[in-house]
């Protein structure tokens, strides 16, 4: 077992609103299947077959609630100090990504670096500090000023990088994009697309299909053409999508038939392929299958049902550009269920067996209330997006966001309270951090209109058409990445 002791008071207002969250993790930061929970004033994961795991949790440290972590520790029955430990991996990885960088000498490194500094000092004050409740305090503001450190460093890094990146020429046409909601009249819209030369059109079974053999493709019409005729790139998909909002209804009793799977969403493909393919410029042909979240599959099912729909597409269409989708980067569904597969292990085997695609997207949509849609801060998402680069294949970043309003919740909140300017911030700091990343061609906005009230309100624009800061900023940024940056160029916001 792997415990930790945590003041009350920490324990009320700075894990339990979110504990929900928490899982444990093994080598290479992999969710592991254990139980967190808290008991009689302690912080306790059920580990088992392991000699040594950390835990990934939600904390208010006063910059925001996101998503930490501790280092991999013994397992003991000596507790550890819970919010010590997340200090100490939070100044750990600051160190260790300031190395991999080669940006501790750096002008615009100064700054993190000077905030890292205070947390160290901090850390070495809660190390050797008896009394638990001023260790307790000096260990929470450790952490604080480490999570403020790693933003600043993962935020001036990405803007030295990008720079450098666009140094002699702008960026192409398909840079920046935004997913579109097939329920919005693209006309009506026309004049905000305008300036918006990459959309992702997605392909909801349930929405399209309704009824077995009964297709209701007006929407899906008028976006096709309207973009074709606009001259605009399309991202077209998923096409397999087998999560719990957009099986189709009738399909749901036969989740666990794989034959009937199988061969009902391969009629539904074939109509998509044949309708749109002359238009499309890349197809997603699949997302969110190594999680298992609704309908458990085999690896080997898995495989073969991604396989299926790649064969499809280019049996038509044999120069199509084909991407597979990773929907919860992070893998939480791993420590929840024994059948979900770690994404990156995930793709690995999709490449193992010879399914052949030619990017990878990646959604990191945070502040949603579920799963995986915990926040985490600007270096946490600079890191996992560098694991990627292992993969050898480019990345598309197909949807990214993060709320302009509501309550924290159990998603957490990025830098305080929701509002439409920290959104707007956060979006020139995702931008910035991901086109930094030579491996990264595209970063699209994940909702361009707010529309459900009960979900969060994630568009660029209101419910009412109204442009929010961040699509000020979205516009602003598209226009300065259309000409070269120069080496020393200001930041994008």
């Amino acid at each position: 077992m792997l415990r930790f002791t945590v003041d009350p008071a920490t324990s009320a207002t700075a894990v339990q609103p979110t504990l929900s969250q928490a899982y444990t993790l093994g080598q290479d930061e992999t969710p592991l299947p254990a139980a967190v929970s808290m008991t009689d004033g302690e912080l306790r994961c059920q580990v088992e077959h392991a000699r040594s795991a950390g835990v990934c949790l939600g904390f208010d440290s006063g910059a925001g609630t996101t998503m930490v972590a501790t280092c991999l520790l013994q397992l003991r029955d000596q507790p550890y100090r819970l919010v010590l430990e997340l200090a100490r991996n939070q100044i750990r990885l600051c160190l260790a990504k300031c190395d991999d960088w080669l940006f501790a000498d750096h002008p615009l490194a100064q700054p993190a670096l000077k905030r890292l500094d205070q947390a160290r000092e901090l850390f070495t004050e809660a190390m050797v500090e008896r009394d638990f409740m001023r260790a307790e305090h000096a260990s929470r503001e450790a952490l604080r000023r480490a999570i403020e450190a790693g933003e600043l460093l993962a935020y001036a890094h990405a803007n030295a990088a990008l720079c450098m990146r666009y140094a002699s020429r702008g960026a192409s046409r398909s840079s920046v994009g935004v997913r579109v909601d097939l329920d919005l009249d693209p006309l009506r819209l026309a004049p905000v697309l305008a300036d918006i030369d990459l959309l992702m059109i997605p392909t909801p079974w349930r929405a399209l299909e309704p009824q077995p053999g009964s297709y209701e493709l007006a929407n899906l019409d008028r976006w096709i053409h309207y973009a074709a005729k606009a001259g605009k790139r399309i991202v077209l998909g998923p096409l397999l999508d087998l999560s719990d909002g957009v099986l189709p209804i009738w399909m749901i009793p036969k989740r666990h038939d794989e034959v009937a799977l199988r061969d009902r969403h391969a009629q539904f493909c074939s109509t998509i392929i044949h309708r749109y393919g002359a238009a499309v410029g890349m197809w997603i042909t699949a997302v969110g299958l190594n999680e298992c979240r609704f309908v458990p599959l085999r690896p080997e099912s898995m495989v073969d049902l991604t396989r299926r729909v790649a064969v499809a597409i280019r049996h038509s269409l044999p120069k199509a550009r084909l991407m597979v989708e990773l929907a919860h980067p992070w893998g939480e569904d791993v420590a929840l269920s024994p059948k979900a597969i770690p994404p990156l292990r995930w793709v690995q085997m999709l490449i193992d067996e010879g399914v052949r695609f030619d990017a990878v997207g990646v959604r990191v949509l945070q502040g949603v209330q579920e799963r995986g849609g915990m926040v985490r801060d600007l270096l946490q998402i600079s890191a996992m997006l560098e694991r990627l680069v292992h993969l050898k294949v480019p990345i598309m970043l197909t949807a990214v966001g993060l709320p302009s309003s509501g309550k924290p919740g159990s998603a957490g909140a990025w830098r305080g309270t929701p509002s439409p300017e920290l959104q707007a911030r956060w979006l020139a700091a995702i931008v910035t951090i991901g086109l930094s990343k030579r491996f990264i061609e595209t970063v699209c906005w994940g909702q361009l209109v707010d529309k459900d009230p009960s979900q969060p309100a994630m568009g660029l624009l209101t419910a009412e058409g109204k442009p929010k800061p961040s699509w000020e900023q979205f516009c602003s940024i598209r226009k300065r990445l259309k000409e070269p940056l120069g080496i020393g160029s200001r930041a994008l916001a």
